[in-house]
């Protein structure tokens, strides 16, 4: 099975599953964990993708093996989504039209 960076850029972002896109985030796992556990733990803790990165960093950095830096690439990578997301919400023609409901859906 192809790794997920490679995956990504064969098949594109939508053949992830949310385990593969937290390794990516993460980029390297630890001495007992390789990326792509330490992201299946961190989801099997939160619950789903949205609760591991809108948690605080308090929170994720309570987890074992989840230091300063882990926890700074998560929010590092979830920032720029939320901010593009309260942009595109800002907007007053966002939903003109159901081409642009389905495309925010």
């Amino acid at each position: 099975m192809a790794q997920p960076r490679e995956k990504l850029r064969a098949l594109g972002v939508g053949a992830l599953n949310d385990a593969e896109l937290v390794t990516i985030f993460l980029r390297v796992g630890i001495k007992e964990k390789t990326a792509m556990a330490l992201g299946g733990d961190l989801l099997h803790h939160f619950g789903n993708l949205l609760r591991l990165l809108s948690n605080a960093p308090e929170k994720l950095t309570q987890i074992h093996s989840m230091g300063i830096s882990k926890s700074s690439q998560i929010q590092a990578a979830y920032e720029p989504v939320k901010c593009s997301l309260e942009k595109i919400l800002t907007q007053d023609s966002i939903f003109s039209s159901p081409g642009y409901v389905r495309e925010f859906l």
